[in-house]
């Protein structure tokens, strides 16, 4: 949001004053019957400092369920693949991974850099097809891409993305 307020807003409302709480101990508000007006500024503008262009659609694999129901509970259709398929995709790449030290509303939200490239790609029957041609495609786009404010990447839910895995050579993995 901007750090300048556009418009200013005449606030009618009640004096308040603070009176210590015979439950809690601590301070609590009380709303007297003595008329009250301000002028209080308005920021309801905001300013982009990062836009994409949208995709067509994400392609998720299935073993992110959590994600996948989360998306659902917005309201956004997901289908699937019915055959694997090899497709040309946009990814994500992502570099100095850093976690919050403490919890935020009982996750550790993550830090990062993205960079982006085109690349060929297999997908199993079973992904996950969340196309943007439906009313809650922000939803998605706010959720998904990685550099969203609320993404959900940045909030934990990919985080076994960012942990390094043992693998095989191919020639080792030939005979097994």
């Amino acid at each position: 949001l901007s750090d300048k307020p556009n418009a200013t807003v005449h606030f009618l409302g009640y004096r308040q004053k603070n009176e210590k709480s015979g439950v809690s101990g601590g301070n609590r508000i009380i709303y007297t019957r003595e008329p009250y007006a301000a002028d209080i500024p308005r920021f309801d503008s905001a300013v982009v400092t990062k836009s994409v262009i949208p995709p067509v659609a994400y392609l998720i694999p299935q073993q992110w369920g959590e994600v996948l129901r989360r998306l659902e509970w917005h309201g956004l259709k997901i289908e699937r693949l019915s055959a694997p398929a090899d497709l040309e995709v946009e990814v994500y790449h992502f570099s100095q991974v850093k976690w919050q030290q403490a919890p935020f509303e009982g996750r550790h939200p993550v830090t990062y850099s993205v960079s982006k490239s085109n690349e060929r790609r297999s997908y199993p029957a079973g992904t996950a097809v969340l196309r943007l041609n439906q009313r809650a495609a922000r939803v998605a786009l706010h959720a998904l891409e990685p550099e969203a404010p609320d993404a959900f990447s940045a909030w934990g839910f990919f985080d076994a993305i960012f942990e390094q895995k043992e693998y095989a050579e191919d020639y080792v993995m030939e005979s097994v």
